[in-house]
């Protein structure tokens, strides 16, 4: 079976799911050039929506570093081996698992940098507080890469 069709999914999505972090940096700064720089003096939304960020990295984290940590891939492995499931079959089942948790653990990520955004976008916090949000976002994004090596690993060691 020919393995790289699907690897080059994964390895797509992950950098698209990536640039849009660099993407929502730029049209923020952008339309802060664009506008100035005239910072809100209410700020209801920056306690609310930096709780929300705080949850989502430490989702993102959960998802890319526990649900589809080593462990688990071990596991699936096992139990695919336990239903009789061949290894061609088994890597399409894991390669399945690792791009559903990647995209989700993306999907949280990028909601830390949107958030920000929103943010920066309102007036509610200033570029360098703002660039920390990207940064965070890009940080856990990449905490996510496609892990291909350790589910050639978990088959090696199975299968």
């Amino acid at each position: 079976m020919n393995e790289r069709p699907a690897q080059q999914t994964l390895w797509i999505l992950w950098i698209a799911l990536l640039m849009s972090h660099f993407i929502l940096a730029g049209v923020g700064f952008f339309l802060h050039s664009t506008r100035g720089s005239a910072a809100s003096e209410a700020m209801p939304l920056v306690i609310p929506l930096l709780a929300i960020a705080a949850v989502n990295a430490l989702g993102s984290l959960f998802v890319n570093l526990v649900l589809a940590g080593p462990d688990k891939f071990r596991a699936w492995t096992r139990g695919l081996k336990a239903k009789g499931e061949s290894r061609e079959k088994a890597h399409s089942s894991l390669i399945m698992r690792l791009q559903q948790r990647m995209i989700l653990g993306s999907a949280l990520a990028e909601s830390v940098t949107i958030l920000g955004f929103i943010l920066f976008f309102l007036n509610q916090i200033s570029p360098s507080l703002f660039l920390i949000f990207v940064a965070a976002g890009v940080a856990l994004h990449c905490v996510g890469f496609p892990k291909l090596n350790m589910l050639q690993d978990s088959l090696r060691a199975e299968y």
